[in-house]
């Protein structure tokens, strides 16, 4: 699997599945797609926008995108790998009765404890806007 997924190049930027294609196990692409836009819509408010004159500032673009793109594929990188791991888990349950036993009662303890399945956490803590403010400190003026 290619772990350096393009978003785009030039002056397009590819968002949700077309950016990275989620497999079905987890149900978080329409949430990674929404991820994606609030992260480029930020981005490009902060770097293309002239609030003087309220014009898009096309020059800034490029950084924009790079930015996007050294935000959203490690963050979409590990989503698809949650995904793939819950569906080698389905897959297991669905070969062997015992396994699903034993794996249907673990699931019932975690999410008795957790509220949820931990392997949701990274979908459901995920706050774009508080990376979007990161990647902005640590790329500068």
């Amino acid at each position: 699997r290619n772990r350096r997924r393009n978003t785009g190049g030039g002056r397009v930027v590819l968002l949700g599945d077309a950016a990275h294609p989620p497999v079905p196990y987890l149900g978080q692409g329409a949430q990674m797609g929404l991820e994606d836009a609030g992260v480029l819509a930020l981005l490009l408010k902060n770097l293309c926008l002239d609030y003087s004159s309220s014009e898009f500032l096309h020059s800034n673009f490029d950084r924009a995108a790079s930015v996007y793109e050294r935000m959203r594929i490690p963050r979409a990188a590990a989503m698809l790998d949650n995904g793939h791991f819950v569906g080698r888990m389905q897959r297991k349950r669905a070969q062997s009765e015992r396994y699903n036993a034993v794996k249907e009662e673990l699931i019932r303890r975690e999410v008795f404890y957790h509220e949820t399945l931990p392997v949701y956490f990274p979908g459901a803590r995920y706050d774009y806007r508080e990376d979007v403010e990161r990647a902005l400190r640590e790329e500068g003026p």
